[in-house]
């Protein structure tokens, strides 16, 4: 019983923990009104920053308050790799027609 009790106090801690470090698409959708926002990722390393990807292949990074949203290329500098430019490649950009180009 009380191996069980533990384990479910665990999980729950562990959930909890998960969900305070997350930040959501819809979190993400709300603080940038004009992005469409695709896709959330935690960096690694990095615990108040998520990397934003949009649908027309725009990266962002945004503080985990939701308060602060940073452009630019993140470099790693051990690897000497442009990270933000290889997930700019992964990203499947939509057809020119399912573009949404008005700023309300």
């Amino acid at each position: 019983m009380k191996k069980t009790l533990l384990g479910f106090i665990a999980v729950a801690f562990a959930s909890l923990s998960v969900g305070a470090n997350a930040l959501t698409v819809e979190q993400a959708q709300k603080a940038l009104p004009h992005a469409q926002v695709q896709k959330v990722n935690k960096l690694t390393g990095m615990n108040e920053i998520f990397e934003i990807q949009t649908k027309n292949g725009h990266v962002l990074y945004l503080s985990k308050d939701a308060k602060t949203v940073f452009t630019g290329d993140q470099v790693d500098l051990v690897a000497m790799k442009n990270v933000t430019h290889e997930v700019k490649k992964s990203i499947k950009k939509p057809e020119s027609e399912d573009l949404n180009w008005s700023w309300k």
